[in-house]
């Protein structure tokens, strides 16, 4: 299930990524903009929970650490 849900956000950010890229190709830098750069911060944390699990239903020797700030 975690590999599913890796992907679904995986595809998630990328698609933000490319969103992103083509707003500041542009230059509109405008609300849009800054709501998918906060966005993106909250499906990162979801990706790193999310190979976190990974790892440990794996005992990989690779575990993700990161610190999950409140954004609200």
């Amino acid at each position: 299930k975690e590999y599913k849900d890796l992907l679904k956000v995986n595809l998630i950010i990328w698609d933000m990524g490319d969103q992103i890229r083509s707003i500041e190709k542009n230059k509109i830098l405008d609300n849009n903009f800054i709501n998918l750069l906060k966005l993106i911060h909250i499906h990162n944390d979801k990706r790193a929970i999310l190979k976190r699990k990974i790892n440990k239903k794996t005992n990989s020797r690779f575990i993700e650490e990161k610190e999950f700030p409140n954004y609200k």
